[in-house]
């Protein structure tokens, strides 16, 4: 997609990439395909964030990772029937909003690898 803007500023272009590898690491997809999106490239958006985001699916062709611009991971777990069970954000920063440790609302450093881990709805 691209966007055509007003004299004297920059045209602005999103890239959507689509194909996929089978690969076995955290992060890949299980499914080899030539249709699945697998990364989106957007404009500079003058944050410092890295500009594009990353997808991964299982075999059944579900998202199962999706990486963001600022390298935060959101995982999606499926039941054998297909259904989605839980869902994880793995925040690779600090969080903005409380502390890193278990706390009620789920938010911890459940591996103790600097990450934190919160339960989505």
């Amino acid at each position: 997609m691209w966007a055509d803007l007003s004299s004297g500023q920059t045209d602005q272009t999103t890239t959507y990439n689509y194909g996929t590898a089978k690969r076995v690491a955290a992060g890949d997809s299980k499914i080899a395909t030539g249709y699945l999106l697998q990364k989106v490239t957007y404009p500079d958006d003058g944050v410092g964030d890295r500009g594009y985001v990353l997808y991964a699916y299982n075999a059944q062709g579900q998202v199962i990772w999706t990486e963001d611009q600022a390298t935060n991971v959101l995982e999606n777990f499926y039941d054998t029937a297909g259904r989605e069970t839980a869902r994880w954000m793995i925040m690779k920063s600090a969080i903005p909003w409380g502390s890193p440790t278990v706390s009620e609302d789920g938010i911890s450093d459940r591996l103790g690898d600097g990450k934190f881990y919160a339960p989505c709805p």
